[in-house]
């Protein structure tokens, strides 16, 4: 079985971004708080276990800590209590390293933000009795039925079956849904939860819950901030999504957090979980986030957590057709890998309007790096598989339309991803998602084709069928007619080397996105060849995947590939064979022995018209330099 990676690693010095996207299973680590509550004094008690393991997260409780302001009871239904009050956390800047000074975590900021949309609860006994949801000011009212005695549980939960904007914060979202929660995965996933040390049985008012961040010297001394902290990013990217469709319903999501989650590889129970990284568990959407002080935190890292936020989007909103693995920004990338992490990457800073990217590490979180997704790309990154032109053209034409309207400037961005990119016969890349948004507002929105054409330095032709004229065009997802290739080839007008910067030059067939394929004998071009690029990992790389398209003619075909050349005998395992039908695996043939370990070959029913896609995949240190592909009949 071959697994897909995506791993993030942080190079102060290079300012490198990988990133690391598992499929597969995850696990935890271990995570004691102390929790103090200040009523009128101090005491200190254990960590409140739920029935199932719920870590407490420290907490410090205020009663009545002067005017703040409170959800007003208003009428009080009859046989009942109120309590009221305000949830606030403490929130620090990271910095980016060129607005601010230095790339830190920056302590000295810290300012009380309103902890919004989460889960607040009314146990008496451990058993909860009533439920509501805090506004986006923090404010809450429960109402309790006279007669019980309750102590109130704050969660690090965003739940909600049908918001309706408040009128407070961003109000975007509107009849949507959501339910995520903050776990830890050392600790059984249990979910982080703030308790009052008193109980209440009669009208209450400002009980005002504030989570702190503290830490002397270089020791965190509480970190209850850090659930909230990371669901506020949520909201914030939710509301984005929302400009686009305000009545989305989010699918159920796990943030797994934990203290001791470290840049490790092993057992995620033990908080080994290698990066901050999305995956899915049992089909289930996850994200897990780094929380290792003085070695790598992500909770405040906001661009950080909301660039993984972006790998869930993409994967249960819109569509993802990444294969995952190592890379960085100066990578010559498979095009579908360079969308996904460039999308991320935009996502965080269309989410905060902010194109700063900042990944704080190191002692006391001083030091990281960031990256600026409004500088454009240069020479040879300039293209389809680059992650810099992928996030410098998303975030374009974000802040374009913002300084034009100022009016939801991501609703275009997600009508193209979830009702063209996401249907798309062509594989999700940046090629597919600039020739739809071509096709439905023209080459002047947002100044997309001078983003396309001067600054990405590709042909605006090779967004449509027939050639663009700039309005009612023809999307064209595949570019059929290689207008790229023939503009970055050898001795071509903007030639380009693979990889960047210090490879060869290839022909223009090379560069081509998809080889059309046809019935009978597909002999050897330069596009059927595997190219390493002196990459150590090489199978999500320009030339480590090939890509072809067969349109179906109602007929049950085999394809077949043979003649590998330099010598190379089919029983070598050197090349997989992936059949696809929009981003769908119809069959495959990844034999790691035997005769078509190397050549391999598979049968498939076609719907007449139906576009399918076919890859040719390699996964070992041996590259082939030619091989012919057969369609029968």
């Amino acid at each position: 079985m071959k697994l897909f990676y995506f791993l993030r690693h942080t190079s102060t010095s290079a300012f490198l971004l990988l990133y690391m996207f598992i499929l597969g299973a995850c696990s935890p680590f271990d995570n004691s708080y102390r929790n103090t509550d200040d009523n009128n004094g101090s005491n200190t008690s254990q960590p409140t276990q739920t029935p199932t393991p719920t870590p407490t997260v420290s907490s410090t409780y205020t009663p009545s800590p002067g005017p703040t302001a409170t959800s007003s009871p208003g009428a009080i239904p009859p046989n009942k209590f109120y309590i009221n009050g305000r949830i606030t956390y403490d929130y620090v800047i990271a910095q980016d390293g060129v607005n601010e000074p230095g790339i830190k975590l920056n302590y000295s900021t810290k300012t009380a933000r309103p902890v919004k949309r989460v889960v607040i609860q009314a146990l008496e006994a451990g058993t909860v009795v009533e439920q509501t949801t805090t506004d986006d000011d923090g404010k809450f009212v429960l109402y309790v039925q006279n007669g019980k005695t309750v102590r109130v549980r704050v969660r690090a939960w965003l739940l909600s079956a049908n918001y309706l904007a408040d009128g407070i914060g961003q109000n975007n979202c509107n009849n949507s849904a959501w339910d995520v929660k903050i776990v830890d995965n050392t600790q059984s996933k249990g979910n982080y939860v703030m308790d009052s040390p008193n109980e209440f049985g009669t009208n209450y008012d400002n009980f005002n819950f504030h989570a702190p961040l503290s830490i002397s010297g270089s020791t965190y001394t509480n970190r209850a901030a850090a659930p909230f902290a990371m669901l506020d990013t949520v909201v914030s990217e939710f509301e984005l999504l929302c400009q686009g469709q305000a009545n989305i319903s989010f699918p159920a999501l796990l943030i797994n957090w934990s203290p001791n989650n470290a840049p490790v590889s092993g057992n995620k129970a033990l908080g080994e979980i290698g990066t901050s990284h999305f995956t899915f568990e049992n089909g289930a959407p996850q994200l897990y986030i780094l929380g290792k002080e003085n070695v790598d935190t992500d909770e405040f890292d906001d661009h950080v957590m909301a660039h993984e936020l972006g790998h869930y989007i993409e994967n249960t909103l819109y569509r993802a057709d990444t294969p995952g693995g190592s890379h960085s920004l100066s990578q010559t990338l498979d095009p579908r890998l360079a969308f996904s992490e460039g999308f991320g990457n935009a996502l965080s800073a269309m989410t905060f309007n902010d194109s700063f990217y900042v990944d704080t590490s190191g002692n006391a979180q001083v030091g990281g790096f960031s990256i600026n997704t409004n500088n454009a790309p240069t020479g040879d990154g300039r293209g389809l598989y680059s992650e810099v032109s992928v996030q410098y053209f998303l975030w374009s034409l974000f802040k374009n339309k913002l300084a034009s309207s100022n009016l939801n400037p991501f609703s275009r961005i997600h009508n193209i991803l979830a009702n063209f990119q996401k249907n798309t016969p062509a594989f999700t890349t940046l090629q597919s998602f600039a020739a739809y948004y071509n096709a439905q507002y023209g080459g002047a929105a947002e100044n997309l084709q001078n983003l396309w054409s001067n600054d990405l330095d590709i042909p605006y032709a090779s967004l449509c069928v027939g050639g663009c004229t700039g309005s009612q065009d023809t999307a064209d997802p595949f570019d059929l007619n290689n207008d790229f290739g023939l503009r970055v080839c050898a001795g071509c007008a903007s030639e380009r080397s693979y990889p960047q910067g210090i490879g060869p030059k290839f022909s223009a067939d090379f560069w081509s996105l998809f080889r059309t394929l046809v019935s009978g004998v597909n002999a050897a071009t330069a596009h059927d060849q595997t190219n390493f690029g002196a990459y150590s990992y090489t199978r999500n790389k320009f030339g480590g995947i090939r890509w072809y398209r067969f349109v179906g003619t109602g007929l049950s075909h085999t394809l077949s590939v043979s003649g590998l050349g330099g010598g190379i005998s089919c029983d070598n395992d050197v090349l997989d064979l992936y059949v696809y039908n929009k981003g769908n695996v119809v069959t495959k043939n990844d034999d790691s022995s035997g005769s078509q370990a190397g050549c391999p070959s598979v049968t498939f029913g076609t719907v007449a018209n139906e576009i399918y896609l076919i890859t040719i995949n390699t996964y070992n240190a041996t590259e082939v330099p030619s091989w012919t592909m057969t369609i029968s009949p």
